[in-house]
């Protein structure tokens, strides 16, 4: 992950959806879900390369300081901030599962953009639920084709 970390001189495209991700992040923290309800981040194109793959990542990871501060003001225990901030590896965890790829790029992200700005804490989607129905999924298709 460190070697996929976007540098802003070498890698400005990226650098600039970096930043444009994480002050999306940032201005929707302490505020309600509008009505329009939230969008699930796009997902990178097939053939990202690792700087892509992990873009939210490192969106997500620099916005920590601000999700700290802003559990301090709620008086959300650290545990849940812990909870809520490691919920991004087992995303990443099982973004590698289902795609044999690392990062989070092809994987529409909706649960940590939420739990990261404040609208849920510890996060709402369990995603060992999609690893299972992507395990069986795949489970289904190799006995259809025999």
């Amino acid at each position: 992950m460190l070697a996929a970390r976007p540098d802003p001189l070498r890698d400005p495209d990226w650098w600039w959806l970096l930043r444009g991700s994480a002050a999306e992040l940032r201005s929707r923290m302490d505020r309600t879900l509008s009505s329009a309800g939230f969008h699930p981040w796009p997902t990178a194109a097939r053939d990202a390369d690792p700087i892509g793959m992990f873009l939210y990542a490192w969106s997500l990871l620099s916005v920590v300081p601000d999700v700290l501060e802003l559990h301090r003001r709620r008086g959300i225990a650290e545990s849940v901030s812990r909870a809520t901030l490691l919920d991004l590896g087992g995303v990443m965890s099982t973004h590698h599962q289902v795609t044999g790829e690392r990062g989070v790029g092809h994987f529409p992200l909706w649960g940590p953009p939420q739990s990261f700005s404040g609208t849920e804490p510890r996060g709402v989607v369990d995603f060992r639920v999609i690893l299972d129905v992507s395990r069986r999924l795949r489970s289904r298709r190799r006995h259809q084709y025999r």
